[in-house]
């Protein structure tokens, strides 16, 4: 091996530590080379990107001040042609009053009913979804309360305000489930200290 050959091989290895090095040092916060970790990173990252999306009806600094229990995440349909369907089918509906024979009559509502059901949820699947995060104290008591996205007034769906109510029922203070729920909840934070106290 000639020397101008062992120069070029030795600069390669040099500029190639020295990429590294400035890799390192640029992305050390993500890099980790032990595997569980990483693989928590990974996890962590995923969740906070799929799932704990940032909310479009609230600021950090208000989600800062909702206690981890009293959090509801969900997602929220632009649907603002909703109403002119319902309205429109309205209108079928009150054709079919013309109809005498019942038989005829509740055929024709079943086919009614079976595309009004397709068309809402093609259009649920096209719309636009907003991740929001509502306080559980406030939705909880009464989830008719209006989400305000964009000075736009949305609703929570039929699924979110019976879910709320549950969740709610369940860690309200001022009942005997939640008082319970409570309590189980401090008990199973003072067993986890306890094992990590005597871990150390």
């Amino acid at each position: 091996m000639s020397i101008e050959e062992y120069r070029k091989i030795a600069k390669q290895k040099h500029e190639k530590i020295i990429f590294l090095a400035k890799i390192k040092d640029k992305y050390t916060n993500l890099l980790d080379f032990n595997k569980e970790r990483r693989s928590l990173y990974r996890i962590q990252n995923y969740i906070k990107k799929h799932l704990f999306r940032q909310p479009f009806n609230l600021m950090k600094e208000e989600i800062d001040d909702i206690p981890g229990i009293y959090r509801y995440r969900t997602v929220i349909n632009s649907n603002e042609d909703e109403e002119n369907i319902n309205e429109m089918f309205n209108l079928y509906y009150l054709e079919l009053e013309s109809i005498e024979d019942p038989d005829i009559k509740k055929v024709q509502k079943m086919h009614i009913d079976e595309q009004k059901k397709d068309i809402l949820s093609k259009m649920k699947s096209i719309s636009e979804k907003y991740p929001i995060l509502i306080d559980l104290r406030i939705y909880g008591m009464e989830p008719n309360t209006p989400v305000y996205i964009d000075d736009k007034i949305y609703m929570l769906s039929e699924f979110d305000k019976i879910n709320v109510k549950t969740i709610f029922d369940k860690i309200n203070e001022h009942n005997l489930n939640g008082e319970r729920y409570m309590q189980m909840l401090n008990w199973s934070r003072e067993l986890c200290s306890i094992y990590r106290d005597c871990l150390i």
